[in-house]
């Protein structure tokens, strides 16, 4: 309807009341004529401002539906950001439970960690540490800012609140849930919480250029021997190598203390490029020539791809699809040795044993037709034979180092290889030394084979000399034979002769004496 009309209605009204008035003064008493006046003239004014409150609060109404629109639908937001979708049991959707099961997961897998503990002198095989105490709580949140009385006057955040002034239940601000972490109380004494015989993986740290520091050489693994307010004194378990004995007596730079050992796992090198690898692991640092490190490099870099050909049955896994429903064990049951550095990853039956491998639902695995799932190559070729899962491609794993064990078997292996090293050095120096004894026997020898050579070559000459005079002597014997051959045929003729000669003398002899004997008869 056009306003006009109601305006002219308006004026008429007030010529009319201002008649009526007139006209009453001839019998009213001039207090009721202004009381009527004043009664005439607030009534607009009533209607002014109830019109404007019942607009004001049409608007607040709408307002308030509105927000609590917004507050169900934040809530329900919030809800599903805290605890997840109610059908979503495997935690596979992104919540704030979800998240902090990962973080309590990682922190139980991490352990504790003291940062910025600081090497306050080594001495008797010890070090003394002293390690920052325990932060004190954060600040309480600064209180919200209470909603604008009007809706289209917002308030400035900046400005003070009047205590006295009146609150509006639909403008009272959302209470804020406190924090636990603030409201948690400092440990007893102010103590960084390390007891005694606790055992410590120290690494010196650097700034990671991002706000924090990180580790970045291995100091050693130390047991704690004595405890303070502020500083804890570390022994070495095993003996440390030259270089960690150098930073640990050189006292420079600040220490990140674990509890445990940090371990590896697949997540912490997924996606990474070789670039980065290399950046990450630097090739100085491994001690392996080209060859050998282009390999450690590409087995993180081909981790959870497709296996190529010839791949090593160690790292050769499967990623299968699921036809049937299939439930697998794959925790071990808990037992106190699984968890010490050192203990197999795996039982015999491929379960997990320390805790910090267990699933956080069930020690159960339970797949469904359509699941897929990346495990062993000879436990999908089981699982094939079965008819439980199709084969998809074969996929390459590296083998996950378990660091602690690995530092205890390098230990081992270098206590192992310096005693080889001594004994070396043992067989060395006793090998020398019987060089020595040889070479100067050889000497000796050498000089006995001079003398004998001098030796021969004075025999060989006389020898000579002998044969030569052997041969003279051979022919002048040859000479005599000779002769003596000559004479003794000669003598034998002559034997022959002088026997007919006697022969003829005898008969001569007898026949005289024959002769003479007749004569005489």
């Amino acid at each position: 309807m056009n306003p006009v009309i109601f305006q002219v209605l308006g004026v008429l009204l007030v010529l009319f009341f201002g008649f009526v008035t007139y006209m009453n003064t001839k019998t009213w008493k001039w207090v009721h004529v202004t009381f009527l006046l004043l009664v005439f003239f607030a009534v607009p004014a009533f209607m002014v401002y109830a019109s404007m409150t019942l607009l004001t609060r049409a608007n607040w109404m709408t307002l308030v539906q509105k927000l609590e629109v917004e507050v169900e639908a934040a809530q329900s937001r919030v809800a599903l950001l805290e605890r997840g979708e109610a059908n979503d049991v495997k935690g596979e959707k992104d919540s704030v439970f979800v998240r902090s099961e990962e973080l309590s997961r990682l922190i139980l897998d991490r352990g504790r960690v003291w940062r910025g503990a600081r090497p306050a002198g080594a001495a008797g095989g010890t070090v003394t540490v002293q390690v920052p105490v325990a932060a004190p709580p954060p600040q309480a949140a600064p209180a919200p800012v209470p909603m604008p009385a009007d809706p289209a006057a917002p308030v400035d955040p900046a400005a003070p609140v009047d205590p006295a002034a009146p609150v509006d239940p639909a403008a009272a601000p959302m209470p804020v849930v406190p924090d636990p972490a603030a409201q948690a109380p400092a440990p007893q004494g102010g103590g960084h919480g390390i007891a005694e015989k606790t055992v410590l993986y120290a690494f010196t740290e650097v700034d990671s250029g991002q706000g924090f520091m990180k580790p970045e050489f291995y100091l050693g693994q130390f047991i704690v021997t004595q405890t303070q307010a502020d500083a804890v004194t570390l022994a070495p378990l095993v003996p440390l190598t030259p270089e960690q004995t150098a930073r640990v007596n050189g006292g420079n730079g600040t220490w990140t203390l674990y509890e445990t050992c940090p371990i590896d796992t697949y997540e912490l090198f997924a996606g990474l490029t070789a670039a980065e690898l290399q950046a990450l692991i630097p090739m100085a640092e491994t001690g392996l020539g080209q060859a050998d490190y282009d390999k450690l490099i590409n087995s993180y870099v081909l981790d959870g791809q497709r296996a190529p050909e010839g791949t090593s049955p160690d790292n050769l896994w499967a990623e299968v699809k699921f036809v049937k429903t299939y439930k697998e064990e794959v925790d071990a049951p808990l037992v106190k040795d699984n968890n010490l550095p050192g203990a197999d990853l795996f039982d015999k039956d491929g379960r997990a044993q320390p805790i910090r491998l267990h699933r956080k639902e069930s020690d159960i695995a339970e797949f469904e037709p359509g699941d897929t799932a990346i495990i062993p190559n000879e436990k999908a070729d089981e699982l094939v034979a079965q008819g439980i899962v199709e084969k998809i491609q074969p996929i390459y794993r590296r083998r996950i180092i378990d660091y602690a064990a690995r530092y205890v078997s390098l230990h081992r292996r270098m206590v192992e290889i310096d005693n080889n090293m001594r004994e070396v050095s043992r067989n060395i120096a006793t090998l020398t030394a019987a060089k020595t004894k040889a070479d100067e026997q050889y000497a000796l020898l050498t000089e006995y084979k001079r003398q004998l050579d001098e030796d021969l070559a004075k025999v060989t000459f006389e020898r000579d000399g002998v044969l030569t005079y052997g041969r003279t002597l051979f022919g002048k014997l040859q000479e005599t034979n000779n002769e003596i051959r000559v004479l003794f045929a000669s003598n034998k003729a002559l034997n022959s002769e002088l026997r007919q000669l006697t022969a003829a003398a005898t008969d001569e002899a007898n026949r005289r004496t024959e002769a003479a004997t007749a004569s005489v008869k």
